[in-house]
């Protein structure tokens, strides 16, 4: 026996395209969902591995980073930039505490990161120096004049000496209209 349903004219046509709706709203929000859930486990496990790769560097880093690598980065500074760098270090090398290992290498590090960032140099000095109660630590750069003349353009603010650089009104030295 078969059972038989009486819509009226009409309403099937605005009920089937409700479902149809509600239908298509509850596939997006499942889309949503599934893509949400991937995004966040790709961001996981991202976050994983840099935080294992952090944990070993930091296992490793206190007895390699200090000044016995002070050389080697003035040297990686050097091969990267092009720039001619040079490390010397004077005094009676003794054994330093593991902060103030760590503090050398990495105020030296920041130091030639802002040589990179915000000057121009023709040569960069690294210096140690070793002193009875204290140990001290230059990172210097140097800017040779060109021949016969001043210093070139403005040092540490990464401009490149244009009339806007040197704060000129309307970016035009005066006399130059």
């Amino acid at each position: 026996m078969q059972s038989a349903t009486f819509i009226p004219s009409g309403v099937g046509a605005r009920g089937s395209r409700g479902a149809e709706l509600r239908a298509a709203a509850l596939a997006e929000r499942q889309r949503l969902a599934r893509d949400m859930h991937d995004v966040l486990a790709h961001s996981l496990s991202g976050l994983l591995l840099q935080l294992e790769g952090a944990r070993r560097l930091a296992l490793a880093s206190p007895a390699d980073d200090g000044p016995d690598r002070l050389a080697a980065l003035t040297a990686a500074f050097q091969a990267d930039t092009g720039v001619p760098a040079r490390f010397s270090s004077s005094g009676t090398s003794r054994e330093l505490a593991s902060s103030v290992r760590l503090a050398l290498y990495r105020v030296t590090q920041e130091a030639l990161t802002n040589v990179c960032k915000h000057a121009r140099p023709d040569r960069v000095e690294v210096r140690l120096d070793y002193l009875p109660d204290e140990v001290h630590l230059a990172v210097e750069d140097f800017e040779d004049p060109p021949a016969g003349g001043p210093p070139g353009g403005p040092r540490g603010s990464g401009g490149n000496g244009s009339p806007q650089d040197r704060g000129v009104p309307g970016g035009r030295p005066p006399g130059q209209h």
